[in-house]
């Protein structure tokens, strides 16, 4: 994947990036993603570890060892009886040395023990490690998705910052021929000083505003390419646009669907396999085991030689200060405490979700406003812009349709953004999954002021914070 990377940085000198490709390129280099998986493997492999005590123990072990004192033990061995005299007999034999250890010893011992019956414990432990390795996989899932979720809303305020430095520069044309109209009617005496110095004024204080939107355009792009994993120094251009959504989700809401409601769900059933193992503590454990050695010496002989033993055993505690007990309580009534947080949990979830629809909804029908406003604004600028080249009109009437316009024209931008933002909150609230991290955080804004001393100042505060 580094290596396609790597071709398409160096290869070309613009990276065209769409909605969806900024969303696959995020989740293959975020290593807030790669964690989650590293974490998920720890769990696949506690779940492995934990079929490993259905399966014999089988050891194998040699030594050798030198003794520095080798220990013996000495006796006489008669060998004939020599008469000394009619009545006394004398023993005639030799000394000889019998050891009871050797210098050099060897040993080979292979051994194998098996669990026959434990009523159950290391059946729910197996249960217990599989409940948490789905919960590891489902947190996999939800990553993903909020990283997705929030590329997309990134890549939305990118969107609103690139409209905005668009809106400045045709804000610039309208402006610069404002002040071309007033400098002919000041030429031909139909406009007063005061009238042409308003409208200069307001055109070169908009190309302050075309700087700034090109600040805040080339800082979220900062940020969405540190997001999708790729180089600040690389030029990128996204492909989509900043239009009214054709058609909205309305999709189906199932509680039992959501992230956080299943992860809930999984750990109390983790913590129940985990208070029947603390239930079954003192039941006794049924096993057996086989052990073979082969070694040498063998007893007093400097031999090898084998030996074996079979062993069925019964091990279970009689007392332990109801240490289980107390714990397995203890766990009673954390599942407890668990299932009526679930209840409740799922009675937010639903509100949560009803919530958002609302927002939705609202949002949907500002949108709407907004388009028919800015149609009125710029019938209303058409035509105060026609009577003010007849002198019908004063220069404070065409720069209070201006400014009405400019303003129309910004909460329209700021009312798909909100539509498109509203609607991946309410993704997130059918989903469940709500991640705070700290990271880079972006904003919008675009100030418009008329020449009546009174300002119109509209702004779109969107705060994204991502730590992936």
């Amino acid at each position: 994947m580094w290596l396609i990377l790597s071709i398409l940085l160096f290869t070309q000198d613009t990276l065209y990036i769409s909605e969806n490709r900024a969303c696959e390129m995020a989740i293959k280099n975020s290593p807030l993603l790669r964690a989650q998986l590293y974490s998920t493997r720890a769990s696949h492999y506690k779940v492995n570890e934990s079929k490993a005590s259905f399966l014999p123990a089988i050891s194998l072990q040699s030594t050798y060892t030198r003794l520095s004192l080798e220990q013996k033990m000495q006796s006489f061995v008669m060998d004939s009886l020599v008469m000394i005299s009619p009545t006394a007999f004398k023993p005639v034999g030799h000394e000889v040395e019998i050891p009871f250890s050797q210098k050099d010893n060897y040993a080979i011992q292979f051994g194998i023990q098996q669990n026959i019956f434990t009523f159950g414990k290391l059946l729910y432990a197996y249960k217990a490690a599989k409940e948490n390795y789905i919960a590891s996989l489902l947190s996999d899932t939800s990553t993903q998705f909020y990283i997705e979720q929030s590329v997309r809303q990134l890549y939305t305020y990118t969107l609103v910052a690139r409209e905005y430095l668009n809106l400045t520069k045709k804000i610039d044309t309208q402006l610069f021929e404002h002040y071309t109209t007033a400098r002919n009617k000041y030429a031909e005496g139909n406009a007063t000083d005061v009238e042409l110095l308003q409208a200069e004024v307001n055109y070169k204080n908009n190309k302050t505003n075309i700087i700034n939107a090109e600040t805040q355009l080339a800082s979220m792009l900062s940020n969405l390419k540190l997001i999708i994993g790729i180089p600040d120094t690389v030029s990128a251009v996204l492909t989509d646009s900043l239009s009214p959504p054709e058609d909205m989700k309305n999709s189906e809401f199932n509680v039992e669907n959501r992230f956080d409601i299943r992860q809930m769900q999984i750990s109390i059933e983790s913590m129940k396999y985990q208070k029947k193992i603390l239930d079954r503590m003192n039941f006794p454990n049924l096993f057996g085991a086989f052990n073979y050695s082969y070694q040498k010496p063998f007893g007093f002989e400097n031999v090898w030689k084998g030996s074996w033993n079979a062993t069925i055993g019964l091990q279970f505690n009689i007392f332990d200060g109801f240490k289980s007990y107390s714990q397995s309580k203890e766990l009673e009534s954390s599942i407890r405490q668990m299932q009526y947080l679930l209840s409740y949990k799922k009675s937010q979830a639903q509100v949560e979700v009803n919530t958002k629809r609302r927002e939705l909804k609202s949002a949907l029908h500002a949108m709407k406003v907004s388009k028919k406003n800015l149609q009125l604004a710029q019938k209303l600028y058409d035509m105060v812009k026609r009577q003010y080249e007849d002198g019908l009109v004063s220069n404070m009437d065409y720069m209070d349709a201006e400014t009405n316009l400019f303003a129309q024209r910004i909460n329209y931008i700021n009312s798909i953004a909100s539509v498109k933002i509203a609607q991946l909150n309410l993704d997130k609230a059918l989903m469940g999954y709500s991640y705070q991290q700290g990271g880079a955080s972006a904003s919008v804004s675009f100030n418009i002021s008329s020449q009546s001393g009174g300002s119109t100042k509209t702004n779109m505060q969107k705060n994204k914070k991502g730590g992936f």
